[in-house]
């Protein structure tokens, strides 16, 4: 029989799986432009040159969303 906090910890892990499958569409949604969203460097694919700058992007639209 689960108790209280398996049943927090199950509703914790439901909430950060949902909140992970929307950051991945959201980013998957985001046309390749040929350059790194974050900091404009030129890119034979994909929208950022590395995670550094995908993670600062995000943040970005985070902060612009408040």
């Amino acid at each position: 029989m689960a108790d209280i906090a398996d049943r927090a910890n199950d509703r914790a892990e439901f909430f950060l799986e949902q909140a992970q499958r929307q950051r991945r569409e959201t980013a998957a949604a985001i046309p390749a432009t040929g350059f790194c969203l974050a900091c404009g460097a030129p890119l034979p694919a994909g929208r950022w040159c590395n995670a550094a700058c995908r993670d600062e992007w995000q943040a970005d639209q985070k902060h612009r969303e408040k």
